[in-house]
């Protein structure tokens, strides 16, 4: 059997900024709050999905309109080549033929990106969301509708060669803590979802042109559940 959606998307952006000439508008200019910038954007969707439950054939398949709406604001500032910026965007999704299915996400994120030399830089990061999965066929008939979950990650990229040299590496990182919130209990065995992820990375890059690298990289990801019968790498 096979799940199937046929998805119709429309979609706008808007910035709450102002915007300096022709020039300039593509790219937002910041709010300026003494030294720090504010960017406010605001996004509107409206899909139609003809299975929003993902159900298999011969499974009740409903359908619906979609809006989504995600305001966001990003503050960001710069001290030379060193840069830092701080995200919240809330995503909020009705579903308007199932309204049992609409929900809230809220996702936050910090970034900084920062140069010792020509040849080394460092960026950093950390992010935390709490979201809730629309109903499928492991939940749909649960009193609790719609897995929630909040995950929590840090990670970060260290990065050596200067960006003309011949060849450059990057070494990075990423730990991430999962945790589902309900539907425990219920039969979807949420609880055995519950996960670490320690993500590794090395890349090496060298310059065959002045425009054109190749690329060499390892991934290594080791997914640690609180049940080990899943566990991977």
């Amino acid at each position: 059997m096979s799940k199937q959606n046929t998805l119709f998307t429309l979609s706008a952006v808007a910035s709450g900024i102002i915007f300096m000439g022709q020039a300039n508008a593509i790219e937002p200019q910041p709010i300026d709050l003494g030294g720090v910038g504010l960017v406010p954007t605001l996004k509107i969707s409206e899909t139609y999905d003809d299975n929003i439950w993902e159900a298999a054939d011969g499974d009740e398949k409903p359908s619906s309109w979609v809006t989504v709406v995600e305001p966001s604001l990003t503050l960001g500032a710069r001290d030379r080549l060193n840069t830092y910026q701080l995200n919240y965007r809330l995503s909020n999704s009705t579903f308007h033929s199932s309204h049992e299915d609409d929900h809230t996400d809220h996702f936050l994120r910090a970034d900084s990106h920062m140069e010792f030399s020509a040849r080394s830089r460092l960026d950093l990061n950390a992010g935390y969301s709490k979201q809730q999965d629309t109903r499928d066929s492991t939940n749909r008939d649960f009193d609790e509708i719609g897995n929630k979950y909040h995950s929590t990650n840090v990670g970060g990229l260290y990065g050596f060669g200067a960006e003309t040299a011949k060849m450059q590496l990057e070494l990075g990182a990423n730990q991430e803590w999962r945790k589902y919130d309900n539907n425990r209990d219920s039969g979807s065995f949420t609880r055995e979802k519950d996960r670490d992820t320690l993500s590794l990375v090395t890349t090496g890059y060298y310059r065959v042109a002045p425009k054109t690298r190749l690329l060499a990289e390892i991934q290594y990801n080791d997914y640690d559940y609180d049940t080990n019968t899943l566990d991977s790498e």
